[in-house]
Order: C-alpha cells, then sequence, then structure tokens
C-alpha cells in the first residue's frame, strides 16, 4: 500500500466590498449619503461622509468605523487596531481636540469596534466598545 499526505494551507478569508450612495430631498435641503465597506472575515472598515445642503449652508460629516483585534493600546496616548487583511489602523489619542470613551475593558487582543467622526466644534471623537469573539 502507498499514501501520500497532501498539506493544506489556509487560505486567506475573503475581501467583500459594498458602496452605496444615497440622496434625499425635503423642502428644507439635501442629503447625500455615501458609504464604503471593505469586509474581510469577521472585521471590517467603513466610511460614512453625509453632506447636507439648505438655504442656511452645507454641513459635511464622516465617520469612520473599524472592526478589527486591538494589537497595541497606551490608555489616554493611542490605539492600534488590526483587520483581516493585516492592516493596522491607529488613532492618536493624546491630541486636545480628541474626546474618547473607551470601554474599561480594553486590552490588547480585544476584539472591538471603534467609532471616529468629528463633532460639530472640529473636534475628533473616538469611540472604542468592545465586540463578541
Amino acid at each position: 500500500l502507498m499514501g501520500s499526505a497532501v498539506a493544506c494551507s489556509p487560505s486567506a478569508p475573503d475581501t467583500v466590498t459594498s458602496e452605496s450612495r444615497t440622496k434625499v430631498k425635503t423642502p428644507e435641503g439635501t442629503q447625500v449619503t455615501k458609504s464604503t465597506t471593505e469586509q474581510v472575515g469577521s472585521t471590517s472598515v467603513s466610511t460614512t461622509e453625509t453632506t447636507v445642503k439648505t438655504p442656511e449652508g452645507t454641513v459635511e460629516s464622516k465617520v469612520e468605523t473599524v472592526v478589527g483585534t486591538v494589537s497595541a493600546y497606551a490608555p489616554g496616548k493611542s490605539i492600534e487596531i488590526l483587520t483581516g487583511d493585516d492592516q493596522k489602523h491607529n488613532f492618536d489619542l493624546s491630541d486636545d481636540k480628541v474626546h474618547f470613551s473607551i470601554d474599561s475593558g480594553v486590552v490588547v487582543g480585544s476584539k472591538v469596534k471603534l467609532d471616529q467622526r468629528t463633532n460639530d466644534n472640529g473636534e475628533k471623537v473616538v469611540e472604542v466598545a468592545l465586540r463578541a469573539v
């Protein structure tokens, strides 16, 4: 009898990219929202940009969401999130114009969802919440 062994290496997770754009007209003005998401395995990076045009002017907002694993964390200074495509996403928490809220259980190795947006005063707001594995 002869036998042979075949080694299989794990394949990289599939990447799914989605984009959407919506435009809503109301008597007060027009709102355009553009969203993009790239998902690799159970991790993702999303960006949502919204522009609202009214007779009083234009207001723009942007929200970035990263779901991944904390690969580095210095409380009050910085946090780094690793996504399934081996990309590291760094967020500076030390700037005076950054306001942040981070679950107390977040440590290196935690699976998290991070949202970063800019408030009406031009300051960054970062929120980090634990996610189920």
